[in-house]
């Protein structure tokens, strides 16, 4: 859900308009459900009232200090290239926290979706009690952990299956480094045009820039788009954290362009790095959204007297 921020020293960066290109047909349902879908955004807006106060107490403050975090990260290209390696290295200390984050953030999601009893969905003519996006994204992270540690093939020591083995490029038990989803053919070159179309790492950027920056700019801007992720219960992400997507994304490519230069192994874990963190602001939201889905439940529920 969706909260304002005060105007303030983080206002610069956390104010990023993005003008979304999203257009959105009415069907029966939404005609017949219109006075519904605006009382649940006037509920939604009262609920988020309410929790301004409790949710923003030092938040400009929260806020500043996650991004100097995250993004600070990039400073390791100041390191000795020999340290750099031994941090990017497979299964080293930088890995090993994007594997971590990924499984946290689905365990963090699953619990969200456990406790939105009452925060359900409206899909077509199918109402659910459960809010079935968190459901979603807790899956997906758990799929992003699984491909992070290749199923475990490289604590079990399992072998890759030799068809596998053929179309994969680092010989792994993973969906991410297939030839088809890859960045480089078979052959070692690179991608480029239409073959990139595949990409995993074009449709991870793709699916966040939608659900982290496009989505809550089009809600917080559009009143038809808005009724409809009320409608739906789809998560909203706060603009700060769309914002903090963005900022990273933009401080990786100035570095990775910097390092044109550089040992190609750098340049690998400078990219490692970019995947890790991408797994830490998942994380970041994942306990947001948990936060807002026991805040909403306590608003829900009567006090006693």
């Amino acid at each position: 859900m969706e909260a304002a921020v005060e105007a303030g020293p983080a206002g610069a960066v956390i104010q990023i308009i993005v003008l979304p290109a999203l257009s959105l047909c009415r069907s029966s349902s939404w005609l017949q459900s219109k006075n519904e879908i605006l009382m649940r955004m006037e509920d939604s807006q009262l609920a988020d009232d309410r929790m301004t106060t409790t949710r923003f107490t030092g938040g400009a403050e929260m806020i500043l200090v996650t991004y100097a975090i995250v993004l600070s990260t990039y400073l390791v290209i100041l390191f000795p290239t020999d340290v750099i390696l031994a941090l990017t290295v497979e299964d080293g200390l930088i890995e090993s926290i994007g594997a971590i984050s990924f499984l946290l953030a689905s365990g963090v999601f699953l619990a969200a979706y456990a406790y939105s009893s009452g925060l359900g969905n409206h899909l077509g003519s199918l109402r659910t009690r459960q809010n079935t996006f968190y459901l979603l994204l807790g899956i997906l992270f758990l799929i992003c952990f699984g491909e992070e540690i290749s199923w475990g093939q490289r604590a079990f020591h399992w072998m890759t299956p030799e068809w596998l083995k053929e179309i994969n490029l680092q010989g792994e038990t993973n969906l991410h480094n297939i030839a088809l989803f890859h960045g480089k053919k078979v052959d070692g070159t690179q991608k480029s045009g239409l073959d990139m179309l595949t990409n995993m790492n074009r449709l991870f950027s793709l699916f966040w820039l939608g659900f982290c920056v496009v989505v809550p700019v089009a809600h917080k801007f559009s009143r038809r788009m808005s009724g409809w992720c009320e409608w739906v219960g789809l998560p909203i992400v706060p603009l700060w954290i769309g914002g903090l997507f963005l900022a990273h994304a933009l401080v990786f490519q100035l570095v990775y362009e910097s390092l044109a230069h550089a040992d190609p192994s750098v340049r690998d874990g400078i990219n490692e790095l970019k995947e890790s963190n991408y797994a830490v602001l998942f994380l970041i939201l994942a306990l947001w959204e948990l936060k807002s889905v026991v805040l909403s439940r306590r608003q829900s529920v009567p006090a006693a007297y």
